[in-house]
C-alpha cells in the first residue's frame, strides 16, 4: 500500500490518501512465466539428451570403421568427420550448463565462496583479493568465473597466476579478473563477447555477458596485450553489499 499526502500552502498535511495496488495479475503472470520456463527447460533437457545419444552413436561407428581396411581417401574422410562431431558434442554439453539461465530468482552470493568453488588447474595459482563482498546475481554467477578461468587456460598461453580483486567506485563495485598470460589483442576486445566467436564453442563469453546482464552487471576486457587479460565486471549500486551485511 502507498500513501499520498495533500498539503496546504504552508506544507501542512490536510489529507492522507492510501493507494492499494492489486498485484494479483502480476503474480499470475510471474507464475505463468516460471511454468513456461520449467517446460522449456524440460524440453531442452530431453532434446539435448537425444542429440547427445545420436552423436555418441556416430562417434562409435566412426571408431569401428577405423579398425577395418581403408584406402587413404576414406581414412582422411573419417578423420575429418570426427572433429565436427566432437565439436557438436562439446557444444551440446556446454549449453547444458546454462539450461536454467534466468529461470531461478537471483540471490546474494559471497564472492570468496564463489571463487572457492572454482576448479583451478594444476600449475595455476588463484589469488582472491575480493575483500568479502556479496553480489546479487544469477545463480549461474559461478559459471561466469569458471568460464573466465577456462578462457585463461585455453588462450592465455603463458598463464600461471590469476588474481581477482575489487574496487568500489562512484558507479558501483568493480570486480577485476586478471591473469598473467598473453592478453587479448586490441581489435578483439569486444569481438570476444560475440556469439560464435573463438576456436571452442564460441558461446563462453557471450553467455557470460548474458548471465551478468540479468542483474544489470556489465563486463568488458581492459587488459594490455602482451601483459595479460583483465576482465572488469561492474556491479551497479544496490546489487552489492559488505559480506558482514548478510
Amino acid at each position: 500500500m502507498t500513501v499520498f499526502s495533500i498539503t496546504d500552502d504552508q506544507g501542512r498535511i490536510l489529507y492522507l490518501i492510501p493507494l492499494i495496488e492489486d498485484i494479483t495479475e502480476r503474480r499470475s503472470a510471474e507464475n505463468a512465466l516460471r511454468a513456461a520456463n520449467r517446460q522449456l527447460t524440460l524440453l531442452s533437457s530431453i532434446t539435448r539428451h537425444d542429440i547427445l545419444n545420436n552423436v555418441m552413436v556416430i562417434l562409435g561407428y566412426l571408431a569401428l570403421e577405423k579398425r577395418g581396411p581403408q584406402d587413404p581417401g576414406t581414412k582422411a574422410l573419417i578423420e575429418r568427420l570426427k572433429t565436427p562431431t566432437r565439436q557438436i558434442r562439446e557444444l551440446i554439453e556446454f549449453t547444458g550448463l546454462f539450461e536454467h539461465l534466468g529461470s531461478l530468482d537471483p540471490e546474494w552470493q559471497t564472492l570468496p565462496a564463489v571463487f572457492g568453488r572454482l576448479q583451478v588447474p594444476a600449475g595455476i595459482t588463484l589469488a582472491d583479493e575480493s575483500a568479502g563482498w556479496e553480489v546479487y546475481g544469477d545463480v549461474m554467477l559461478g559459471h561466469v568465473f569458471s568460464n573466465l578461468l577456462d578462457n585463461s587456460v585455453r588462450h592465455g598461453a603463458t598463464v600461471s597466476q590469476v588474481k581477482i580483486r575489487t574496487e568500489e567506485t562512484a558507479q558501483g563495485l568493480v570486480i577485476m579478473y586478471e591473469d598473467n598470460g598473453v592478453g587479448v589483442p586490441a581489435e578483439e576486445k569486444e569481438a570476444i563477447f560475440e556469439r560464435g566467436y573463438g576456436k571452442h564453442t564460441g558461446l563462453g563469453l557471450f553467455l557470460a555477458r548474458e548471465v551478468l546482464a540479468l542483474t544489470g552487471i556489465t563486463i568488458r576486457e581492459t587488459g594490455k596485450p602482451g601483459r595479460g587479460a583483465c576482465f572488469e565486471l561492474m556491479v551497479p549500486k544496490g546489487s552489492y553489499r559488505s559480506g558482514a551485511a548478510g
